[in-house]
């Protein structure tokens, strides 16, 4: 009973926005199954793909870990008869959101070739990663070319085209493809407003629309997710539209506005106290957040590739670039 609870409990927490407790209750999954190895390890082994996937945008996971638990999940793998496909794609994942272009390129490469078996991710979410490996490449061309069957929805599921589209949009713009860009931005959106899970493609929808020139479409958007943020334990995704929502403040400032038009989440407007209706004091905070999630990451991994990413969403939220690569 304790495993069935808890196996429920991961899959409500990881598509509703909380994996920290997704991974606490694996974690017990995992000993107990240790403890019993005669139980049905399947359930246990797809759940695994969803732990690691996440670990690249929490700061509470440190690299030495991250690298551990991919090796254990490999073996694991290995000894109930399944090919590291999707180990091995995850070790793309990571290496990617680390900084290690080098490291992901060729994860990538061994995954892409390596047999699809019943562990493997269904077809869109392995398209969905390919295009992204592609966006963050710097190779828009590629990406657009492999995310057509999401573009006209012949491949789908639970999570995609919501996570693909939130990010396809810029090399659409670089690609000449404005028109587009704003239908994948505007369908992409709906698929995502209501889920805690998708802060990060929030942020991104943000930054889109502000980028675009829509800075009421974006306010509103950034009012209604701005909460997402406030104790979110996945705070590089979070940061994502902690930088959107600077950059918005920065443009709604450029174009004369001292006043916030929109109501901050409690916790906020008590930080900011008397300032609470400052556009430039809550940029400031936005700017402060923004930073400290960008260290925290940078000294983990060993690079700067998240400040760098997030300054880069800041960026396109006030309008001053379009750059597919961080």
């Amino acid at each position: 009973m304790g495993m069935r609870l808890r196996e429920e409990l991961v899959e409500v927490a990881y598509f509703c926005g909380a994996p920290d407790r997704a991974v606490a209750a694996f974690s017990w999954m995992v000993a107990k199954h240790d403890a019993n190895p005669e139980w049905n390890q399947y359930d246990l082994l797809w759940k695994y793909k969803w732990i690691t996937e996440h670990f690249p945008f929490m700061h509470q996971i440190d690299a030495p870990t991250i690298e551990r638990t991919l090796d254990d999940m490999q073996q694991r793998y290995e000894r109930a008869g399944y090919d590291r496909r999707p180990v091995t794609n995850l070790r793309a994942w990571n290496a990617m959101w680390q900084g290690d272009a080098d490291a992901a390129r060729r994860h990538r490469a061994d995954w892409w070739d390596r047999p699809r078996d019943g562990m493997a991710d269904c077809r869109a979410c392995e398209v969905s990663y390919n295009v992204q490996y592609h966006v963050e490449f710097g190779e828009p061309g590629q990406a657009l070319t492999l995310a057509k069957d999401l573009l006209s929805r012949r491949l789908g599921c639970a999570e995609i085209p919501h996570i693909t589209f939130g990010f396809l949009v810029w090399p659409l713009l670089e690609e000449g493809r404005a028109e587009e860009a704003q239908q994948v931005h505007s369908a992409g959106y709906e698929l995502i407003r209501n889920n805690r899970d998708f802060v990060m493609e929030a942020g991104e929808h943000i930054a889109f629309a502000a980028h675009q020139g829509d800075l009421d479409g974006a306010t509103s958007m950034f009012e209604r997710h701005l909460p997402w943020v406030i104790d979110n334990p996945s705070w590089l995704k979070s940061g994502h539209l902690i930088a959107a929502g600077e950059g918005l403040m920065h443009a709604l400032g450029a174009g004369g506005a001292s006043r916030v038009s929109f109501r901050l989440p409690r916790q906020l407007a008590v930080a900011l106290g008397e300032e609470a209706e400052s556009v430039a004091a809550v940029e400031q905070w936005l700017r402060k957040r923004r930073l400290e999630i960008g260290a925290v990451f940078d000294a983990r991994n060993g690079s700067d590739f998240v400040s760098r990413r997030l300054e880069r969403v800041r960026q396109r939220a006030q309008g001053t670039t379009t750059a597919t690569t961080a």
